[in-house]
């Protein structure tokens, strides 16, 4: 079968459980990335499926954009299953020095965003330690913190032993160059992460919850990307050289989920629930 045939008829469901034809389009926001740990998750370009423990190449986009992500070194991301994650398939990245990312290329449908919504269901990896600065995801030329580039990123630190993740945009209006929002990472629990940029603030929930846990709005709102780079999952990308192998994080992903605007609170909501039932959190 066909890429393109054995990915199209699973449009509009989750893990083939959950109905999301509704979630795809929200007040009129799209999801413009819908990965499933669970679903077209292939070892190749996209027709031999990824076996237990083997090496995952293609990562199958739910939405109708068709924003997959791929990898090209082929090394230190794997599907794995049954761990945890409500016996669902979910995908492993080693964090080990020299590990690849993966990708998803440059297109209309994100690359010029000032305001987004992003749910992340992931866990460390118990297996590999975490560094200040691995990268959960990103879509930036350079780490978002730097001030002098563009877009945005969500990375690990831990300060004075306390586990963060932290979401950056870049603000170059803002006396630091960026604006950001920190928030408590509990490492080894399977946690659905939001976060939402809505104008000049950054809102973050953990769970379903009816409004944001943590807030700020400090900033002047995110700058739009000027560089056509791609979204990077599990890896610092650079513009000039792929993917940075001192910030590979060490995380598990069972779905990742980005909207190409800020989500209402009980849209929000209404994606959390869903994902939620679908692992049983």
């Amino acid at each position: 079968m066909s890429f393109l045939g054995a990915f199209g008829f699973r449009k509009g469901t989750v893990g083939g459980v959950l109905p999301i034809g509704s979630l795809l389009t929200l007040n009129g926001t799209d999801a413009i990335l819908w990965l499933d740990g669970d679903l077209d998750v292939y070892s190749d370009s996209g027709s031999t499926p990824s076996i237990f423990d083997g090496l995952v190449v293609t990562w199958g986009d739910q939405t109708t954009y068709l924003n997959n992500a791929t990898q090209t070194a082929f090394t230190q991301t794997y599907r794995d299953g049954h761990g945890g994650w409500n016996n669902l398939d979910f995908i492993e990245f080693s964090g080990q020095t020299g590990s690849s990312n993966l990708l998803v290329n440059n297109d209309a449908s994100f690359s010029a965003l000032t305001e987004l919504t992003i749910l992340l269901a992931i866990k460390g990896n118990i297996t590999d330690t975490w560094a200040n600065g691995d990268v959960i995801i990103q879509h930036t030329d350079n780490f978002a913190s730097g001030g002098t580039v563009d877009g945005w990123d969500l990375v690990y630190n831990n300060n004075l032993g306390s586990n963060e993740l932290v979401f950056t945009y870049v603000d170059s209006s803002a006396g630091l160059g960026y604006n950001r929002l920190t928030i408590p990472f509990n490492i080894l629990s399977q946690t659905l992460y939001t976060f939402r940029v809505s104008g000049d603030t950054i809102d973050a929930w953990t769970g379903s919850t009816d409004s944001p846990i943590w807030t700020n709005s400090t900033g002047n709102g995110m700058d739009e990307l000027l560089s056509a780079v791609g979204i990077s999952i599990g890896s610092f990308y650079r513009i000039n050289g792929g993917p940075e192998a001192t910030s590979n994080a060490p995380v598990d992903f069972g779905s990742i989920v980005m909207y190409g605007g800020p989500l209402s609170n009980s849209d929000v909501k209404l994606v959390q629930d869903n994902l939620v039932a679908k692992y049983n959190f």
